[in-house]
């Protein structure tokens, strides 16, 4: 089906017939801008597209391979009857697109952002695109970048169709002296004309004709210039200047293009003049051609771009440091290092709320500042940045020598330090203040405000990210102290239990831990290791008194049972989860290397290397002991027992290793 046509869409096609685009090669600016907009939106596609009667066509294109499209088939269409920009967030989500190509496989576009190209007389031809196949949402700071690229389009797009038109006008006509005159009653009609302004001037520099721009440019009638030079008509520096680039091309013939600074009308403003000589039919030099272009905008919107550009990588880099990095105090430095050089500012600093004493203390400081009393420290509502913090809003301060609160006055004192506190907020409550120092009197735009805007966003997210690390520490830090505390508690009712071994698991947990050390474990094994070694004999908690007592020896009936205690211990514990990874010792720590122990009659090393070295301070320390049936061993009897035991009931490695460091101590 074709798109209807009326007369306004007809003037609309002729407008984009004008610039001789449509079905022409690819082009390195274009393809550049394309890849700028898909970078800027960290995005898969973009598109540089033509609207005219029946089609799309895609000058360039950045992941598509897209030569035309449809009109009706084209969502760079849409844009066409509207002069401001398409955002549609999830096109899956909108009935509106469910028929278009793009939207279906194998594209499965969701996200899609159209600025619409734009004549100067207000035609909507194009439009440049920028797709992704995630739903997403775009800043305004973003969209106003591409809008920027949209314009450089354009005025790349102007520029070559004036190029092209004069090139058309040189060569249309031949060197006769009819088409001669012809051709410079057209030449004067352009120079008459142009936007740009033309200057002819002698060798002298005086200014033989000049074009209406040029006379406008001046502020004087063409018949008041002519004969004159640039010092009666602008500054001592800028007549300066222009006079010695004239020179320059004097001396060496050849065609310069220079930039230049000139009043006009009291505001500066910049011109790109393209220099070359003016020769009479015989190659005399007669003087200098000027052809100037006002590109003051055009500097204003790529500085402006180039800014944008430079502050997104500096949000970039805080969006970096936040995800990289808990240590809040890092954060806080690359934050304001970037706020200084972003903001153009001579300082800032930020403060932190303390919640218990209320009051907002030095966290980072950058920059140098000239004035004297910055805030270290204040309560919430008193000065500036206690006002900002318990009233949530900015502070601004114009000139803090004078310390009144509201807007520049036009009497403010030539480099004086103004200032602002701008609260940081994250989920309603107040993380901070950041306090900015800059030398006035200075001129803010809501591009700058908005950037501020963005980076106390980030520091209040940065700060309240840090916040929760910390209390998420000292919460864990909290609860394995009472994981711990209750371990114990549990160990110290096993001794009290059995009065005979009072002491006994402490003593072994704090030998196990010294053989582990040695043995070469990692801290978070040790802390596993600990718990197993207080809670080893938990099992015994399901013994019956009766035996765990008996004064005698245990019949066989009676030693199942008591060897049932390990079994008891897994069970207890299993179900625990921070216990489980502790459940070596009290589950192994009576099985034998060489396989004879128990409950598993595991053997070597089959057996975990936390239960072989605990068997060893086990049984050094109950051998030790003295028990109701038998008086403690003296230390060399049982040193010669381990030996006798190392590759039977011990880990022989481990055996010997135990024995060393039991001389060692006795030696200390």
């Amino acid at each position: 089906m074709k798109t209807p046509v009326d007369s306004a869409d007809e003037a609309r096609v002729r407008a984009l017939r004008q610039y001789a685009i449509l079905d022409t090669l690819p082009e390195e600016p274009y393809d550049n801008i394309a890849l700028a907009a898909a970078a800027l939106c960290a995005a898969p596609y973009a598109l540089i597209g033509f609207v005219d009667e029946e089609r799309v066509w895609y000058k360039a294109q950045v992941g598509l391979n897209l030569v035309e499209l449809p009109r009706e088939a084209a969502l760079c269409s849409l844009v066409v009857p509207q002069t401001k920009p398409l955002l549609v967030p999830d096109a899956q989500r909108d009935l509106r697109f469910a028929h278009y190509p793009l939207i279906q496989s194998p594209h499965f576009i969701r996200f899609y952002v159209a600025v619409p190209l734009i004549t100067p007389d207000g035609y909507v031809i194009g439009a440049l695109s920028v797709l992704d196949v995630r739903p997403r949402r775009l800043h305004r700071n973003k969209l106003s970048v591409l809008q920027t690229l949209a314009t450089s389009i354009m005025h790349r797009m102007e520029l070559d169709r004036k190029s092209a038109e004069l090139k058309r006008l040189m060569v249309e006509w031949e060197w006769t002296e009819d088409a001669r005159r012809i051709e410079n009653s057209i030449l004067n009609a352009v120079v008459e004309s142009t936007s740009d302004a033309i200057f002819v001037k002698d060798t002298q520099g005086r200014y033989l004709k000049v074009n209406p721009s040029a006379a406008s440019l001046i502020g004087r009638p063409q018949e008041e210039i002519l004969g004159r030079d640039a010092r009666a008509f602008f500054t001592e520096q800028e007549s300066r200047s222009l006079i010695q680039s004239d020179l320059e091309v004097l001396r060496s013939g050849q065609t310069r293009m220079v930039e230049e600074i000139i009043t006009v009308r009291g505001s500066p403003r910049v011109y790109q003049t393209t220099k070359s000589l003016c020769r009479d039919e015989n190659g005399r030099i007669l003087g200098v051609v000027d052809i100037s272009r006002d590109i003051t905008d055009r500097k204003r919107a790529e500085e402006s771009l180039e800014r944008q550009l430079r502050r997104l990588a500096a949000l970039r880099s805080i969006e970096m440091a936040i995800n990289a990095s808990l240590d809040l105090r890092i954060t806080l430095e690359i934050l304001l290092d970037q706020a200084v050089a972003q903001l153009e500012v001579e300082a800032a600093d930020i403060l932190l709320i303390n919640s218990y004493t209320q009051t907002l203390e030095l966290a980072a400081r950058r920059g140098v500042c000239a004035w004297d009393k910055r805030v270290d420290s204040c309560r919430l509502g008193e000065g500036f940045a206690g006002r900002a913090a318990l009233e949530h809003r900015i502070v601004s301060v114009p000139d803090l020598e004078r310390g009144a609160e509201g807007n520049p006055s036009p009497l403010l004192r030539a480099g004086a330090v103004g200032y602002f506190a701008v609260p940081l907020i994250a989920r309603n409550h107040i993380r901070g203040v950041l306090q900015i120092y800059y030398r006035g009197p200075r001129e803010f735009d809501a591009e700058w405000f908005n950037f501020l805007e963005t980076l106390t966003e980030q520091a209040a997210i940065a700060i309240e990210n840090a916040t929760l690390f910390e209390d998420l520490q000292r919460t864990n830090l909290e609860l394995t102290l009472a994981y711990d505390a209750t371990i114990e508690g549990w160990a110290h009712a096993l001794d009290l239990r059995d009065q005979e071994t009072e002491g006994h698991s402490r003593r072994v947990t704090d030998l196990t831990l010294r053989l582990a050390q040695e043995v070469g474990l990692s801290k978070s094994e040790l802390m596993h290791v600990r718990r197993g070694a207080l809670l080893h004999d938990i099992g015994k908690m399901a013994i019956p008194d009766s035996i765990l007592f008996k004064p005698g020896p245990l019949d066989e009936t009676e030693w199942e049972i008591m060897k049932r205690h390990p079994i008891y211990a897994y069970e207890m514990l299993a179900k625990i989860d921070y216990l489980r990874p502790a459940l070596d010792i009290p589950y192994c720590h009576h099985e034998k290397w060489d396989g004879t122990g128990y409950p598993r009659g595991l053997k070597g090393e089959q057996i975990p290397i936390a239960a072989r070295i605990f068997a060893l301070a086990d049984v050094w320390d109950a051998l030790l002991s003295d028990r109701p049936y038998r008086k403690g061993w003296p230390e060399e009897k049982v040193r010669a027992y381990i030996r006798s035991e190392a590759g039977k009931h011990f880990d022989p490695e481990i055996a010997r290793l135990f024995l060393r460091l039991q001389l060692e101590t006795v030696a200390v």
